[in-house]
């Protein structure tokens, strides 16, 4: 809660102009007004509020107060880099700003600005973006990394690492060997997934926490696989990179894809605050509409329709005019209907749009 200190005689109400942000609300609490509630809608920038209070004896007072309403886990946020948000990278130079307000800024080594669609920076197999040796990202006992990133072939890559090869360990998330890793550990054992469950060229948040020795591996706001042999990381003179392994390793692994956004914490986010991450990030997930050979409308004679997906994404069909699910006919050639077409397409755990219809 935001609470106002009251030196007065004791409020008996309380007014804000403008509204509040969804999801927060002003009310009289011990004598004093105090904002309260969970913001359901983000902003980008900062609004100015004024709030006026009246105590018993009908004397007014006012205060303004800044919110801004940051859609995120925010406690325990050691780095945010978001290629989305002009404040982190305003579309030129070679420094990806963290708006975490500690000031790890990043380094481009050869990756490029996307902005077209969904923003982001492009690796093309020899590209990294680097960060110096910090020790208040090498040491800590608790600790999340996340990525949004697409991956173009499932060969071994770094998807983000800060590891000491000369002895230590450290964290990272990478394919290797045809599986997705996330590790925080001095060389124990690793929670783990097939990346084949994950489509090529899809937009994908992919997360690991450290809590005591308990590692644990994320993917699109889902708990996905637990590993008991995490430790706390020392990475003492390993730069953190994202694209390619840190200082020190072979040089290889280079992403070949897209990195939309990094964050790193000093604590384990619990599943409700990695889904609530994947949720927020919904801005670089939406998927374009999938193209289809006819228009919506009615037809009198049978038509053949082709529909192109996006990118990463799969589209699933029904021919009897109800909605589509994943449990839905997967479309993989064109269809011929003499009844409803209905198709949406959408990354997962986002809620389907409308579908479009053929009759």
């Amino acid at each position: 809660p935001l609470v106002f200190t009251n030196t007065g005689p004791a409020t008996t109400s309380c007014t804000i102009s403008p509204a509040l942000p969804a999801g927060l609300t002003i009310a009289v609490s011990g004598g004093t007004c105090r904002i309260t509630g969970t913001p359901t809608v983000a902003s980008d920038s900062v609004s100015t509020y004024t709030v006026t209070a009246l105590s018993a004896n009908g004397a007014p007072d006012t205060a303004s107060v800044s919110i801004k309403v940051v859609p995120i886990a925010w406690g325990g946020l050691l780095l945010w880099l978001d290629a989305a948000n002009p404040a982190s990278y305003p579309g030129t130079g070679t420094t990806w700003f963290d708006i975490s307000g500690n000031s790890r800024n990043a380094t481009l080594n050869g990756p490029q600005f996307s902005s077209t669609g969904q923003k982001s920076f492009v690796f093309d197999g020899n590209d990294f973006i680097s960060l110096p040796h910090d020790a208040g990202i090498s040491s800590n006992p608790a600790m999340t990394l996340e990525v949004f990133v697409k991956f173009n072939s499932s060969t071994n890559q770094i998807f983000a690492q800060k590891w000491n090869y000369s002895g230590g360990g450290g964290y990272g998330l990478e394919i290797y060997g045809g599986l997705l890793y996330g590790y925080s550990s001095a060389f124990g054992t690793y929670p783990t997934t097939p990346i084949a469950n994950f489509s090529v060229g899809g937009l994908h948040q992919f997360a690991v926490t450290l809590s005591g020795s308990t590692q644990v591996l994320y993917a699109n706001g889902s708990r996905l696989s637990t590993s008991a042999g995490g430790s706390i990381t020392t990475s003492p003179s390993s730069d953190f990179r994202i694209g390619g392994r840190s200082v020190g390793g072979d040089g290889g692994s280079y992403l070949t894809g897209n990195v939309h956004a990094v964050r790193l914490y000093n604590r384990a986010l619990p599943d409700a605050e990695i889904l609530q991450n994947f949720n927020a990030g919904a801005a670089y997930l939406r998927l374009a509409s999938p193209a289809f050979g006819v228009t919506s409308g009615s037809y009198t004679k049978v038509q053949n329709v082709t529909i192109i997906p996006p990118v990463g994404a799969n589209v699933y069909y029904t021919t009897d005019g109800s909605t589509p699910s994943r449990s839905s006919t997967l479309y993989a050639s064109p269809v011929s209907s003499i009844s409803c077409l209905r198709w949406p397409t959408w990354p997962p755990r986002l809620s389907p749009p409308d579908p479009p219809s053929l009759r």
